[in-house]
């Protein structure tokens, strides 16, 4: 995808509480970056904004004049408890979400609860909110699908262990994607010069031609990383306006 970023800023928002509930010592932001590309729609991309969902969601409402006409896209993690680390439960957030903009799409992160409400949330159009797992055609954005949690082999919320986490990607990229939305993290060296992240998703990814592929789950000083035909987009504590050109 190509795109022309044109403006970038920050807001302000709460530095979570230490485990053992002190105070941050520092001002924690989220990064705003607006941007004209490659899309038929508007389209807010976003994760891990934890206890600020609400915050940050109260700014968009104020800044975006034709909020409605927004699609919102969600890697994951977006509740908490206020302590660095803490889980809670996002739907209430993506409800609140749904409301705002035309659409909501996500999956869920290692720190969102499980909740029943999660598989049966839809979109006016009939569309389903909840990506993990499925294949949807959507308008203007194309085939997209997703998948929820990280993968590791502890049996919590939202782990998946490798092999049948790639087995489950690999299934719904042969099948065709546009778009792909993962809580988990591909290794794209121009984001992560520490090599972090899974070599296999990237590769699963590249090779199936996906457009677009969004993930949270940590945190780099890049957001934005190309390969082959493949764009990749960071999205950890970072909110992405990217509208059509005009």
């Amino acid at each position: 995808m190509n795109f022309t970023i044109k403006n970038t800023y920050t807001i302000d928002v709460c530095a979570p509480l230490s485990r053992q509930g002190k105070p941050a010592s520092y001002q924690a932001t989220v990064t705003i970056i607006e941007a004209e590309g490659d899309v038929q729609c508007p389209i807010i991309l976003t994760s891990d904004l934890h206890n600020n969902t609400d915050l940050v969601l109260n700014h968009l409402e104020e800044v975006l004049p034709k909020a409605k006409d927004w699609t919102f896209i969600s890697a994951g993690d977006m509740a908490g408890d206020g302590k660095k680390g803490g889980d809670g439960d996002a739907i209430p957030h993506l409800q609140w979400a749904k409301g705002l903009f035309r659409r909501v799409y996500f999956v869920q992160g290692n720190h969102d609860f499980n909740s029943p409400h999660a598989q049966k949330m839809k979109n006016s159009d009939g569309t389903l909110c909840h990506l993990s797992r499925r294949r949807q055609n959507i308008a203007e954005l194309g085939w997209i699908a997703g998948m929820d949690g990280i993968i590791s082999s502890k049996k919590k919320l939202h782990r998946t262990p490798k092999k049948e986490y790639f087995r489950e990607i690999q299934n719904l990229a042969k099948k065709g994607l546009q778009w792909l939305v993962t809580h988990e993290v591909p290794c794209i060296p121009s984001i992560s010069k520490q090599k972090k992240g899974y070599a296999q998703l990237t590769e699963i990814v590249t090779n199936s031609n996906i457009q677009c592929h969004v993930f949270g789950h940590c945190y780099f000083s890049e957001w934005y990383g190309k390969i082959k035909s493949s764009s990749f987009f960071g999205v950890d504590g970072r909110v992405i306006l990217l509208k059509p050109r005009e």
